[in-house]
């Protein structure tokens, strides 16, 4: 019997022991993870706190002069189209695209929809913040314009006809009368005229 009682003994204190153990390293896990979660926790707030700071203070700009504003939350204040000169020839594709800026020059997205318009013979297709504008068959200077709620930014192109390279039909006539001409007057002055 008394050997029962050892081994029960025994066994209650191993389990005793098992048991102390196993909350310990329970807790540090689950202090660790509600530290993580705590943390996690502070973050989100921390950017919810920020854009409701942030639209709380737009609402509160509206209206004011620039000098009075607050200038902590990005806000858009203009657009800028890229490039913002080219020259191309006739019948050719130019591909442009429009930045929406904050206040400190810093790129923002923004969920209006751009409208786009050019000048010219052309053709724009416009989608979203990139556009290609496919040149007519004329010379002639293009102005290309984008619109945002109440910003605009524009770009001018100027379409011109191809400078040809090599031989055209005129020179080659050119070149064809300047050697007939240098052959009947070499054949003048030689021999077989003068006898």
């Amino acid at each position: 019997m008394r050997a029962k009682k050892v081994t029960l003994v025994l066994l209650l204190t191993t389990l005793m022991i098992g048991l102390a153990i196993t909350p310990s390293f329970a807790d540090d896990t689950n202090s660790a993870n509600i530290t993580k979660n705590n943390q996690n926790s502070s973050d989100s707030k921390s950017a919810s706190d920020s854009r409701t700071r942030c639209k709380s203070e737009n609402r509160n700009n509206e209206g004011k002069s620039s000098n009075q504003r607050s200038n902590t939350c990005p806000r858009l204040t203009s657009i800028v189209i890229t490039p913002a000169t080219n020259t191309i020839d006739v019948g050719t594709v130019e591909t442009l695209t429009v930045s929406a800026l904050d206040q400190f020059g810093n790129p923002i997205t923004v969920e209006p929809e751009y409208r786009w318009s050019a000048t010219g013979t052309g053709t724009l297709v416009a989608n979203g913040n990139s556009a290609q504008y496919t040149a007519g068959a004329i010379e002639e200077t293009v102005v290309i314009t984008v619109k945002l709620e109440s910003l605009t930014s524009t770009s001018t192109t100027t379409v011109q006809i191809p400078v040809p390279i090599g031989p055209t039909r005129n020179s080659i006539l050119v070149a064809i009368s300047l050697f007939g001409l240098f052959a009947i007057v070499r054949l003048r002055n030689s021999k077989f005229l003068k006898n």
